[in-house]
């Protein structure tokens, strides 16, 4: 059983890190308070709803159409609304909340409140690992979630727009000639991506409800909190360990307050260490 649920946990862990570090990125680089950052990561999945089964396109078509949509989301968002509330840490939270209730409707008026499944684009049982069971849909979630990480790493650690990146983190930008503008849009585009992927993976197993971004920002933000804000490979451990706690507490001691747990550690690790576990002086977009 434990083997089981730990599986079942990195499986949710693998979409709470695409989330956290696409929140992280937001937040870290621009200081910007996203509380619609859930949303994103519902939009992504109801993206894909609609491209996989309303439209019945093939997933992997589905799949590109949906970070397509998560490009042209994250673009209009910096444009229209995180360039205007960048300043003001009091503002953009205020706003990003309205955001949140904004998208939240719209998700409900479109799709309707009854929940919904993404088409399991995946054929054959599970592959049975000793007694550990894993189906096609969840191997995917873990492999592509480690693939999109990889991907990410290394644009922000070994090409010039990484190293544009990570100029403008450091609040150098100015001083080397780099147009910071450019720097966020294409860093909102990147996270609002990062959330859009996390929701059709995660929506391969789990229901599509328009008020699912809720319980994404609170996991993304106690993420960013205990991991430090900025951090890259804070995200990414944060998050898989969110994933495997609630998967553990949720089978040994009650599935019904499973989203308390990861809170639970989340106070522990601010008594002991309030900045955030991997939180360090310098700058934090190394990893």
């Amino acid at each position: 059983m434990f083997f089981q649920l730990l599986l079942n946990g990195i499986v949710l862990g693998s979409g709470y890190a695409l989330i956290s570090i696409g929140h992280t990125i937001i937040f870290g680089l621009m200081k910007v308070s996203n509380f619609a950052h859930g949303e994103f990561y519902m939009l992504g999945a109801y993206f894909a709803f609609t491209f996989l089964n309303m439209l019945k396109l093939p997933f992997p078509l589905a799949f590109f159409l949906t970070i397509i949509c998560g490009i042209i989301l994250g673009y209009l968002i910096n444009k229209l609304v995180f360039k205007y509330v960048r300043d003001d840490m009091t503002v953009n939270g205020l706003v990003t909340i309205g955001m949140s209730i904004f998208f939240t409707n719209l998700a409900q008026y479109i799709w309707g409140a009854q929940p919904k499944h993404l088409k399991n684009p995946f054929k054959g049982g599970p592959i049975f690992l000793g007694d550990v069971a894993i189906t096609p849909e969840r191997l995917f979630i873990i492999l592509a979630s480690a693939v999109t990480l990889l991907i990410f790493y290394y644009v922000i650690k070994y090409t010039i727009f990484g190293k544009a990146f990570r100029a403008t983190f450091q609040h150098a930008a100015q001083l080397v000639g780099i147009d910071s503008e450019n720097i966020y849009s294409i860093s909102t585009i990147l996270g609002t991506v990062m959330a859009c992927i996390a929701g059709i993976l995660l929506g391969l197993v789990y229901s599509l409800e328009p008020t699912m971004g809720a319980k994404a920002i609170s996991v993304s933000w106690s993420v960013v909190v205990a991991g430090g804000p900025g951090n890259f490979i804070g995200a990414i451990t944060i998050g898989l360990l969110m994933g495997v706690i609630e998967s553990l507490g949720g089978g040994y001691i009650s599935s019904v307050y499973k989203d308390v747990f990861p809170f639970i550690i989340l106070i522990i690790i601010l008594i002991f260490k309030p900045q955030g576990i991997f939180s360090k002086n310098e700058s934090r977009m190394n990893g």
